[in-house]
């Protein structure tokens, strides 16, 4: 408990400094503009942007992935500080413009965006190896069946900052309390079952053991549920998976606000492409296939047309893999930048999707899926969307099963706020190259084992 709080008032105290370097830098910025005078007509509507620049820099900075930074590289966590400043900078700007009060020189605001990323970048490179420092490398154990190894797969490639991958045991194994007394953090599989889980969860938090669980239907179905009582029985009521009218009403809304903007911002860019994907083939520039949205509706998706003309022709319908020889050079890019998805933003226009939610699926696809991931079904009460979580926290080569996990949290976790922190999450991934790409062989965790040479008990 006590490392918990210290960790909290650490993740504190970097915001505060951040906030700090924040406001010190735009000060040296209006100096440089204005010299150190404060009777300037400037200074007074300087001074009362301040908590709108504040209250935006919080939102931006947990939008971003800038709390709890330790699980994210040092390279990222700097790309997310250049986000973070950046769209603070032409926010407060695009505010001042229609505030004639805080109207101030864009000078103001572009070398307090360069001050401020300079300044924060280098009081985050500190904090970041101060809080990885003071976590330490703790040992790790997972717990599961034949998804075990796959999830101590993960740990080690994201996570072995943090996390020292010693043992991967079956939740049957005879040696299991051995390898729970010999390592501080555990990782459990949705697939252990339901009374042995609890008697496990139980055994853990008694011996004051960090516990993370990969959560199945549900863990997803428990959260946000509301607390409720009949006479003296406590009874906690599940919310229903799907959206409110009212919030059914809003998201439309969002949806027409970005997908009429986004449009017009980004023709350009689509005129650009289009012109080269014509050079390169001859070829047509969109791509339409049918998909599922909301209530397994089935409507045409448009896309710049990425791969070689007939792509299917010969294998029928089939995911894109890592290095497919279908992408086009020109596909490539475009793919490696999200900029195919563009020509969605017309069916978001026509109310066929949604910026963010569940990716549209084709039927087949859907109906496999369905029939052996028994959560899959779930992702058509919602639109289908632009982006959603699975495309910012995971990967394309995230498995079927972890995507659908991703789309139920974010239909049960749902706000209008939440949708907006995505889209400034999707702006942040379209320039991260192991984002995209197609789907991967992924290692078993005796093969990664062997080529890291790393000592691990297998047990599975």
């Amino acid at each position: 408990m006590g490392k918990r709080v210290r960790t909290d008032l650490g993740d504190l105290m970097v915001l505060a400094v951040d906030i700090m370097l924040m406001i010190i830098a735009y000060d040296i910025s209006y100096f440089l503009v204005y010299g150190t005078s404060t009777n300037s007509l400037v200074w007074a509507p300087f001074v009362e942007s301040v908590p709108v620049m504040v209250l935006l820099y919080i939102f931006l900075m947990t939008s971003y992935g800038l709390w709890k930074t330790i699980r994210l590289d040092l390279g990222e966590v700097i790309y997310s500080v250049f986000l973070t400043t950046g769209t603070l900078s032409a926010l407060v700007f695009l505010i001042s413009r229609f505030m004639v009060d805080l109207a101030y020189p864009k000078y103001i605001f572009a070398s307090g965006f360069v001050i401020s990323f300079i300044l924060i970048s280098i009081w985050r490179t500190a904090a970041y190896w101060l809080l990885i420092s003071e976590h330490g490398r703790k040992d790790l154990l997972v717990i599961g069946g034949r998804d075990a190894g796959r999830i101590a797969v993960k740990a080690i490639e994201g996570m072995s900052r943090l996390y020292n991958v010693r043992a991967v045991s079956d939740w049957r194994s005879g040696d299991l309390g051995k390898y729970i007394e010999e390592n501080e953090v555990i990782f459990l599989s949705d697939e252990i079952e339901g009374k042995e889980k609890s008697s496990l969860i139980d055994m853990l938090m008694s011996m004051k053991k960090s516990v993370y669980v990969v959560p199945g239907n549900y863990e997803i179905n428990i959260l946000r549920a509301h607390f409720e009582r009949a006479s003296d029985k406590p009874l906690i009521k599940l919310r229903m998976l799907e959206l409110t009218i009212e919030q059914r009403i809003l998201k439309r809304m969002l949806d027409l606000v970005f997908s009429v903007t986004g449009l017009i911002l980004l023709s350009p860019v689509v005129a650009v492409a289009a012109w080269k994907i014509k050079a390169y083939d001859g070829g047509p520039v969109f791509y339409t296939q049918e998909r599922l949205t909301r209530g397994n509706r089935i409507f045409r998706i448009c896309k710049l047309r990425s791969m070689v003309m007939d792509a299917e022709k010969e294998t029928g319908p089939s995911l894109a893999e890592y290095e497919d020889g279908r992408i086009t050079p020109v596909g490539r890019r475009l793919r490696a930048s999200r900029l195919d998805e563009i020509p969605q933003l017309l069916n978001v226009l026509k109310g066929e999707m949604s910026i963010v939610g569940p990716r549209p699926e084709r039927q087949s696809f859907f109906e496999e899926y369905s029939g052996k991931i028994p959560d899959y079904k779930y992702r058509t009460v919602v639109k289908a969307g632009l982006t959603g979580y699975a495309q910012v926290y995971g990967s394309y080569a995230s498995s079927p099963e972890d995507k659908a996990r991703y789309d139920l949290l974010y239909i049960k976790e749902y706000s209008l706020l939440r949708d907006i922190k995505i889209i400034l999450l999707t702006m942040k991934i379209m320039f991260m190259k192991e984002k995209a790409g197609g789907v991967r062989k992924e290692p078993d965790i005796y093969e990664i084992a062997r080529e890291k040479g790393l000592d691990i008990t297998i047990d599975i």
